[in-house]
């Protein structure tokens, strides 16, 4: 009878705490999405607590989606409020974690694009334009593009174009509106 009550009680721990890892992660998934919620209606003093949150779940957690998306929301805040270092510095930080940014190519190139920005703003163009052509190479190969993936396609688009206006080169700024325009119209 002692060796099937440890069994049991060991069934149970062990249920237990697949139950509550689920549980943690569900919570970094709901995070993120909590998170894209608040960004999108302009509360960015509370997308800062609320990516300080996940981040700190995630760690303890050790688990890449959070970590990954709580570092570009925290570069994303920065580039919103003209702060480009940090921005660049967690926008990095997001781009770390590889073997989940290969599963998520949306988020991946998100990340990128968001360096492309700074870059932009920063007036370095080289830079701008590397992160702009690897956002666009990483949605290159998705597979099944979303709405969300053909905006950032648009707007990488009208960054380059941008670029190419301020080197004077009107052929390739035209070119590249012309790109952002086909995609706008789907």
């Amino acid at each position: 009878m002692g060796y099937l009550h440890s069994y049991k009680y060991l069934l149970s721990l062990v249920l237990l705490s697949n139950l509550l890892y689920a549980q943690d992660e569900s919570d970094v998934d709901f995070l993120v999405k909590q998170i894209n919620t608040i960004q999108l209606s302009g509360e960015s003093d509370k997308v800062l607590e609320a990516s300080q949150k996940l981040i700190k779940l995630s760690n303890s957690l050790n688990n890449e989606k959070g970590l990954s998306y709580g570092n570009y929301y925290l570069a994303s805040y920065y580039y919103d409020h003209a702060k480009f270092k940090q921005s660049i510095d967690y926008a990095k930080e997001a781009q770390k974690y590889t073997s989940y940014l290969d599963t998520d190519q949306t988020h991946s190139a998100n990340i990128s694009s968001l360096l492309g920005g700074n870059y932009l703003l920063l007036q370095l163009y080289t830079l701008s334009f590397k992160n702009y052509r690897k956002a666009l190479e990483i949605l290159k190969t998705k597979p099944n593009k979303t709405a969300k993936d053909s905006l950032t396609e648009s707007t990488v688009y009208s960054h380059l174009s941008y670029i190419y206006d301020n080197m004077n080169k009107q052929d390739s700024m035209h070119y590249f509106l012309q790109k952002e325009d086909t995609i706008l119209k789907k």
